[in-house]
This record gives C-alpha cells, sequence and structure tokens, in this order.
C-alpha cells in the first residue's frame, strides 16, 4: 500500500549497480528532510528520511533538486535474515514516485514552511489577562404566567 511523505530534498545519490548473484540491481537515494516543530511549544523534531529508488523508477530524481519541497509516495518493505541463529529484520523504504509539493491555492512551494515562532511573555500574560477578564452575565428576566415557581434544581 503506498504512502506519502512531504519534505526538502538534502540529498540525491549517485546511481550505483550492485552485483546479486547473477544479476545487477540499480538503485539511487534520495534523503529527505522532514523535521517538524511542535505547534505549542516550538520545539524541533528532527526526521531525516532515507528513500531508496530502484529500477526504471531512478529516473524520477532526475527532476528534482537539493532544497526542493517535493511530495514522495513510497511504499515499505522488509525482510528477514537468519544467520548463525540470528534471527534480523530489515525495513526499505521504497520510492515509487517524486513530484514538487503544491499548495493549496495551486502554487508551488520552493522552500520548507516557517518554523512556528514562540509567543513572547508579554504576549503570553497579556492573552492571560484578557482570559481572565470576566464580563458580567445578564440573567434573563423571569417569564409570568402559569410556571410554577421551583427552587430546587432538579428536572423532575
Amino acid at each position: 500500500m503506498p504512502n506519502q511523505i512531504i519534505g526538502k530534498v538534502l540529498i540525491i545519490g549517485q546511481t550505483e549497480n550492485i552485483q546479486y548473484r547473477d544479476k545487477v540491481f540499480t538503485k539511487r537515494e534520495l534523503v529527505l528532510d522532514c523535521s517538524h516543530y511542535d505547534r505549542y511549544t516550538g520545539q524541533q523534531f528532527e526526521n531525516y528520511v532515507n528513500l531508496t529508488f530502484s529500477g526504471n523508477k531512478i529516473s524520477e530524481l532526475d527532476n528534482c533538486q537539493v532544497g526542493e519541497l517535493v511530495t514522495v509516495t513510497f511504499f515499505l518493505s522488509g525482510r528477514k535474515t537468519e544467520k548463525e541463529g540470528s534471527v534480523k529484520y530489515f525495513t526499505n523504504i521504497i520510492g515509487i514516485k517524486i513530484e514538487p509539493f503544491v499548495v493549496n491555492n495551486g502554487s508551488q512551494a520552493q522552500t520548507a514552511p516557517a518554523p512556528i515562532s514562540q509567543p513572547t511573555p508579554q504576549a503570553i500574560t497579556q492573552q492571560s489577562a484578557q482570559n481572565a477578564q470576566v464580563t458580567q452575565v445578564q440573567q434573563p428576566a423571569p417569564i409570568s404566567g402559569d410556571v410554577p415557581d421551583n427552587n430546587d434544581d432538579l428536572p423532575f
């Protein structure tokens, strides 16, 4: 099942030819900076993703540039190896398609989104003061008529 990730291109690797048994395997790596900021604390969480394009998909990387904001479609592939009684599992991120990231209004983004700035202590104080202001709520006028006057708040 394909997934998508958005990030800034950090590294576009060279095409590598790998001999495996009697076949030649071609691959090319792409590293994305998918770091993000916590919207409440402003703390940055680093996230660098290494994707592998192989076979006829390596030509997808010819159209992108370092620093460009892109959307990559990928799938996860895992394998198990057993060696000397030890079992290990490996996960690969296989790139399928890469395209420039498009903002909602249809324009193409060229750089990563700006980090969310932290509020200043003065802004926090002002916001707290505004939230602390109490406004008086006017009670509705009593309805005159056939409604009995109950002082308890039970609904029955």
